[in-house]
């Protein structure tokens, strides 16, 4: 019979009078189900063009699996990151069965009154024939979700539960400028009006999202493990497994927010947005603090400790200033924990701050305090809690504890470490006399200058003796032979470029003008100097081992003390690896920083002037820009 053409009269066609027919102009749909034809052309091999193939150009991929992920803006953004024809999401007939719209058209409800919104849920199977394919998902049915109130700002930075901070015990654990640097952030960026509930707080699928990414990229540089970042398959199910931060972070909610805030500011800075995420979670964690350690065993608490050691690498990262006050409180902390406990539960922890700390001094903005009281105090941990502790199923510590190497390199490490702290302090003093005798000529100013130019050399000497003298026997030997394993061979690594961009610093970064006293000598140790720590940076990056942070401080070194274009481009070049691999702005600053001294000395070249005297820590403090040089 043929088919009936509709005239579109009304209220009713001529057809439809005609035959007794009710007129219906509501959308007719007729499904068919080809699911199995979906299903076998996804096994298919898809053919793309040589230039597709050579040059990808799709956005990273740090979600888990296609078929583990449960919403559509997940497997959207896991989309982006493959070809196209990669995943398949298939809506079969059911899917549709409960919509209204698909219903009788008399029953499909005003859309104007409507507070719904349509979403995929995440009640999906993944499809399972004779060859399992985890790229092919069968959705089972759509969801709605309801639009609900939005709840106060306030509430939503402080969390639910959490009262606002009013008590003068605030003002000792938090800083005036956190809650500023936050309400600013907003303000720029929201609306008047409150923005619905989305907008400030995460779904589940969102905190799941946090949960793995902090799990594959950001607690490798949280502990600074370096062979661990190797050792686990971002496809495995060892990345399911909880660490010591995750484990404190259960039953202490500041450590969550922090952890938290790391990761969403690893992620924003990934996607070249601003860490709004990242800020109102750093609000949570430091907000509560002071009701929350009331007590002295509060204040020692693992909460306590992990918390603002989660929060000191949050500010590093970010380049922000707020570094010192957490650095502060971890003082006060690590020896209020080492005189009720006596030993430490996370040495690690301890020795990873110190290191910091050490850093913050060669950068020309630490105190020295964390490192001072720590040896004051006799606090700190032995050598080989340098090392992370194991866990996720890796082996790491174990296998160097069995080496008869590991344990030599690692207290050697620490002797290099601590002078390496000493330089780092005398150049911090040495700057001061300095700025106080500027421009003075007389002889008490000249005595000053020659003392500190003395105590300069004392400590390179004693720096280079102890390279020669106190080296575990063997070890460069067998690191010459290629005998070491791999955890062994780095840590003999970053003691090498610790003690080669001490030497470096030595002789151009204790006080201002200090280039323009080197001798044929001293240029020829600086050269030899930055020509290894720049040979093993680029050995590093070949390898494409950039979770090897430590490099970042001694590559930015040996481009300041380079003479030749080469050099410099090749230094600059290296930090732009070095920023592929990072949670924040920290390594960027780092390398702007360094294109900033090499502007100045072009300037001065320009002009017929001497470029030796330009200095990089006085270029730091003009640009505002006083971090921690740490690489993360």
């Amino acid at each position: 019979m043929p088919a009936l053409r509709c005239d579109e009269a009304k209220p009713a066609c001529n057809q439809c009078a005609r035959l007794g027919h009710l007129c219906d102009y509501g959308r007719k749909f007729s499904f068919k189900d080809e699911t199995g034809k979906y299903i076998k052309k996804s096994r298919g091999k898809l053919e793309f063009s040589s230039v597709a193939q050579s040059h990808p150009n799709f956005a990273p991929d740090h979600l888990p699996p296609f078929a583990t992920l449960t919403n559509d803006d997940d497997w959207q953004r896991k989309a982006a990151s493959q070809p196209p024809g990669t995943y398949y999401l298939i809506l079969p007939p059911s899917c549709f069965v409960d919509l209204e719209e698909y219903g009788c058209p008399s029953s499909i409800p005003d859309r104007s009154v409507s507070h719904k919104r349509r979403r995929i849920s995440g009640e999906a199977r993944r499809y399972q024939p004779d060859t399992e394919d985890s790229n092919v998902i069968i959705l089972g049915k759509f969801q709605d979700i309801e639009t609900k109130p939005s709840p106060s700002r306030s509430e939503s930075l402080r969390g639910p539960g959490v009262a606002a901070v009013n008590e003068p015990a605030a003002e000792m654990l938090v800083p005036a400028e956190s809650g500023q640097r936050v309400q600013n952030v907003l303000a720029s960026n929201t609306p008047a009006q409150d923005p619905p509930k989305e907008v400030l707080t995460y779904q589940p699928s969102r905190d799941d999202r946090l949960i793995w990414h902090y799990r594959t990229c950001v607690r490798r540089h949280l502990m600074q493990i370096y062979q661990f970042a190797r050792c686990i398959s971002p496809v495995t199910n060892a990345t399911s497994e909880e660490d010591f931060f995750e484990q404190q972070a259960s039953h202490f909610p500041p450590l969550r927010h922090a952890l938290m805030a790391l990761t969403a500011l690893s992620l924003a800075h990934r996607g070249g947005v601003q860490a709004i995420d990242a800020l109102q979670h750093y609000e949570q964690a430091l907000g509560p603090l002071p009701d929350i350690l009331q007590r002295p065993q509060d204040l020692a608490s693992d909460g306590a400790f992990l918390t603002h050691y989660v929060l000191l690498v949050y500010d590093i990262a970010a380049a922000e200033p707020l570094w010192s006050h957490h650095l502060a409180q971890l003082v006060r902390i690590a020896k209020m924990r080492h005189e009720m406990y006596g030993t430490e539960r996370y040495p690690f922890v301890t020795w990873w701050t110190f290191t910091i700390d050490v850093y913050a001094l060669l950068s020309g903005c630490g105190s020295g305090e964390f490192r001072h009281a720590m040896l004051a105090t006799n606090c700190l941990p032995p050598a080989m809690d340098q090392l992370p502790p194991p866990s996720l199923g890796t082996s790491s510590r174990s296998r160097a504890g069995e080496t008869k190497h590991m344990l030599a390199i690692l207290e050697f490490r620490v002797t290099i470490m601590k002078l390496a702290g000493e330089l780092g302090q005398l150049g911090r003093q040495l700057r001061e006399d300095s700025d106080a005798a500027s421009g003075s000529e007389s002889p008490s100013g000249r005595s000053k200058a020659f003392e500190a130019q003395q105590a300069a050399l004392d400590l390179r000497r004693q720096l280079k003796s102890t390279w020669e003298t106190k080296l575990p026997r063997g070890i460069s030997r067998a690191y010459s032979n290629n005998e070491l394993l791999e955890p062994v061979r780095e840590t003999y690594e970053q003691t090498l470029v610790i003690y080669q961009t001490c030497l470096i610093y030595s002789y151009n970064s204790m006080w201002a003008t200090q280039q323009m006293t080197l001798d044929q000598q001293a240029s020829k140790d600086i050269a030899e100097s930055s020509d290894t720590i720049l040979q093993l940076a680029h050995e590093v990056v070949k390898r494409n081992h950039l979770e090897q942070r430590y490099m970042v401080f001694p590559v930015f070194m040996a481009g300041f003390a380079a003479t030749s274009a080469s050099e410099k481009t090749l230094a600059v070049d290296i930090l732009k690896y070095f920023e592929r691999e990072t949670i924040g702005r920290n390594t960027e600053v780092s390398r702007k920083l360094l294109e900033a001294v090499y502007q100045k000395q072009d300037e001065r070249l320009m002009q017929n002037e001497i470029c030796m005297d330009v200095d990089w820590i006085e270029i730091m403090r003009q640009k505002g820009t006083e971090v921690v040089h740490f690489g993360i």
